[in-house]
This record gives C-alpha cells, structure tokens and sequence, in this order.
C-alpha cells in the first residue's frame, strides 16, 4: 500500500481560482485517515503557499522553490 502522496500544484490540484475545490480537500483528508504522508511541490514561494495551504488542517509536506 502506497505511503505517501505527492502533488504537484498548479494547474493539478489547484482549481483556476488558485484555491483546492471541495472534493480536493475531502480526498487529501481520506489519505490522511488512511495514514498516507501528503506531499505538495510547486515552484510558488513558500509564503504564497501558506496562504493557499493555511485553510487545511492536514499534515503535510511542501516542497517549493
């Protein structure tokens, strides 16, 4: 079973609006009741990231420029 999963950000998860959609979020949450390490990478800084990111209250990684 995989343990860990990575996401690239824009123009993958993030919807046109620059913000993850509903199901987006309830899916990233099932991964993470199944004890699945999230991982995010984009080339945004890190500060614009916690921005789109600080709405979560999941653990996750991020990888960024």
């Amino acid at each position: 079973m995989a343990r860990l999963a990575a996401f690239d950000m824009d123009g993958t998860l993030l919807m046109p609006d620059h913000q993850l959609g509903r199901e987006t979020i309830a899916t990233l949450s099932r991964l993470r009741e199944r004890d699945i390490t999230l991982t995010f990478a984009t080339g945004r800084h890190v500060l614009e990231m916690r921005h789109i990111l600080g709405t979560l209250s999941l653990d996750a990684y991020l990888i960024t420029r």
